[in-house]
């Protein structure tokens, strides 16, 4: 991440997006994408968050899926935990995933 004229951008930051297979999640994850942030999109529809970060990859930008229950703390340490070991940072962390 770095900052332009006061501005802070997303380039080279890390984001994890909870509910980022569809909806909000899956729009706000492309467009952090189009602008050189790589997303984890972490959600309970794992082969939806799959193809969306495929999908995000194929156009160019960085994206992973895993598979997470928003309602379960261990698997969102996991994530967490994951991605920063893979990456070596997390710079975001959107709590966009709805509860029913």
């Amino acid at each position: 991440m770095r900052a332009t004229g006061g501005l802070r951008t997303f380039s080279g930051a890390v984001a994890v997006i909870t509910g980022g297979a569809s909806g909000i999640g899956r729009a706000l994850a492309k467009e952090l994408a189009t602008r050189d942030c790589e997303v984890v999109l972490a959600d309970l529809q794992v082969e939806l968050a799959q193809k969306v970060a495929s999908d995000i990859c194929a156009s160019g930008g960085r994206a992973a899926a895993m598979q997470a229950d928003v309602t379960d703390y261990t698997a969102l340490e996991r994530v967490v935990h994951q991605t920063v070991q893979r990456a070596g940072r997390l710079d975001y962390m959107f709590n966009n995933a709805g509860i029913v």
